[in-house]
């Protein structure tokens, strides 16, 4: 469907539809809600007009009829739109169009006002090998939207975006490598993804490491994702190996089983239980060594979890048993004048695997704010770097 799409002139979309019995032409109410209404206001004296003319509009005019649509919460026409150059809207009141260059309606021909979303419509000639920040911004953009949508099987989540990710390599990117929702570019910043809403999967769809295997929206930090010039960046882990293994074996198939080998530092994260309300904390409370131990960041600690914390989690990660660590990823810290910095790292717990100690899961990601000073012969944490299966 993703070609079918992708190759049409125009696509039409029954957007006010709540189901395939719905057509394309609604019952119209008799008022046209969409038509602008002129309002006449005098002027100052110093103005050469006596009067000007303001054109009051519906507010959020183009997410009623459009993204807030019925069809557009469905997350497998996400591609469809996407992909498609041009797309006519059937809305509740009146038709609208929407291409890579502009968005028209019957009653407005302006719809720069108000838009509350990037325009995602694949461009016709993406050279994104050649713009990796401009490429990790659309695809990120794409993420959001898509997760933010419904699917009536959880397991269609990594198979409805697959044929985005096949046009994208296509169209520029065949030097990246589409490696479970993520790219091998950049890869160590495509797993610093957040979720809202995040549940856990009782039937396996992806590694616990890919933004696909969990449930509601995602998201990822800007700034982090696109690697602005004015920041400078210091990585923490590094990637020693990966292999995903799908059903029909090409990078775009339902997966059965996946790892990634990361080479990182082991911190120890305990959780507990107060009062009913279960939190973490780090062995050295808001103070997380930088830099391979050469500076400390002291701020505020940022838990973001891929599922809520529970009791059975509580129960397996006592402070007694280890089996929860945070491994830093990355760091931000701006290049001029300031000492403010970020700290990034995947927070994971081991998986028991008979005779095998390397054997991980991702849990959530933790974020550090904060600013950087020089570290004290005391405070260096010392921690030996090692490496880990993330499955």
């Amino acid at each position: 469907m993703a070609d079918v799409y992708g190759n049409a002139h125009v696509s039409l979309a029954a957007s006010h539809s709540t189901d395939s019995n719905g057509g394309l032409f609604p019952k119209r109410p008799a008022s046209s809600r969409g038509r602008p209404t002129l309002i006449r206001f005098p002027t100052s004296p110093e103005w050469d007009l006596p009067y000007h003319d303001f054109q009051l509009v519906e507010h959020n005019f183009w997410n009623n009829r459009v993204e807030d649509a019925p069809l557009n919460t469905r997350g497998w026409v996400v591609q469809e739109r996407i992909l498609a150059p041009r797309t006519i809207h059937f809305g509740f009141d009146q038709p609208l169009f929407e291409c890579r260059e502009t968005r028209l309606s019957q009653t407005r021909v302006d719809l720069s006002i108000g838009q509350s979303y990037r325009r995602l419509i694949l461009p016709a000639r993406a050279r994104f090998d050649r713009r990796p920040r401009a490429f990790a911004k659309y695809w990120a953009a794409v993420v959001q939207y898509y997760t933010g949508r419904e699917l009536s099987f959880g397991s269609d989540r990594p198979v409805a975006i697959a044929g985005i990710a096949r046009a994208l390599q296509a169209t520029g990117a065949k030097k990246v490598r589409y490696i479970a929702g993520m790219w091998s570019t950049r890869l160590l910043r495509w797993l610093l993804w957040e979720t809202e809403g995040g549940e856990v999967q009782e039937n396996y769809r992806a590694p616990s490491w890919s933004w696909l295997a969990v449930g509601g929206r995602v998201f990822y930090e800007t700034d982090l994702i696109q690697g602005y010039r004015y920041l400078k960046t210091g990585v923490h882990a590094r990637v020693v190996g990966w292999k995903v293994v799908t059903g029909d074996g090409t990078a775009f198939g339902l997966m059965t089983a996946g790892f990634l080998q990361l080479r990182v530092v082991l911190i120890p994260v305990r959780i507990e239980d107060k009062g009913g309300k279960f939190e973490a904390a780090l062995r050295k409370d808001s103070m997380v060594g930088t830099g391979l131990g050469e500076w400390i960041l002291e701020g505020d600690l940022s838990w973001s979890w891929d599922a809520d914390l529970d009791e059975s989690i509580v129960r397996r990660n006592s402070r007694a048993s280890g089996r929860i660590f945070a491994i830093p990823v990355m760091e931000m810290t701006p290049t001029k004048g300031s000492e403010d910095a970020c700290l990034y790292a995947l927070v994971i717990e081991r998986v028991d695997i008979r005779g095998q100690n390397d054997v991980y899961q991702r849990v959530g990601i933790l974020s550090v704010f904060g600013t950087t000073r020089e570290a004290k012969k005391d405070e260096v944490l010392g921690y030996d770097k090692t490496v880990v299966r993330l499955i």
